[in-house]
């Protein structure tokens, strides 16, 4: 997605631009995907339960295979 944007600005960042919104993209991506990785790690952790509900749910959601 970000090479797709820096194909359409057409050379008009600097390298140091693009490294900057490249860090912007991963840290946004890690604000996302924070809550379900940890919600994943805790419900499989957690004593007496077995995780499938909410991983089930989460491979439907990113649309993930076994």
């Amino acid at each position: 997605m970000v090479r797709n944007l820096f194909a359409r600005l057409n050379g008009k960042l600097t390298d140091a631009d693009q490294e900057y919104i490249e860090g912007a993209f991963r840290r946004l991506q890690s604000q996302f995907l924070h809550g379900p990785i940890s919600a994943l790690s805790e419900e499989t952790q957690a004593e007496g339960t077995d995780g499938h509900t909410l991983l089930d749910a989460l491979r439907k959601l990113f649309r993930l295979q076994d």
